[in-house]
């Protein structure tokens, strides 16, 4: 008799491997499921949305560093004169 316990599925040292389910009806060559398209769609939208917003604080962001750069060579130039 072995003085370790049986191995129990899902427990390191396991031999027995889970199964994947589905839970949907979805074919082999089927990317997207079928399954409440609005909910998709309202979920792109609100990444879009999101996107617009992050790229207008990146292009406000160049805006206020191209004028503190140009307002820095200034006043480097005059130093230098």
């Amino acid at each position: 008799m072995s003085a370790y316990p049986p191995e129990k599925a899902g427990q390191p040292g396991s031999h027995v491997l889970p199964a994947r389910t589905t839970t949907g009806t979805m074919s082999d060559d089927e990317a997207v499921p079928d399954a409440n398209p609005s909910d998709t769609a309202g979920m792109l939208q609100e990444r879009l949305q999101a996107w617009k917003h992050a790229v207008g604080y990146i292009e406000n962001y160049f805006t206020a560093t191209e004028k503190v750069e140009k307002a820095h060579a200034k006043e480097y130039e005059k130093v230098l004169k």
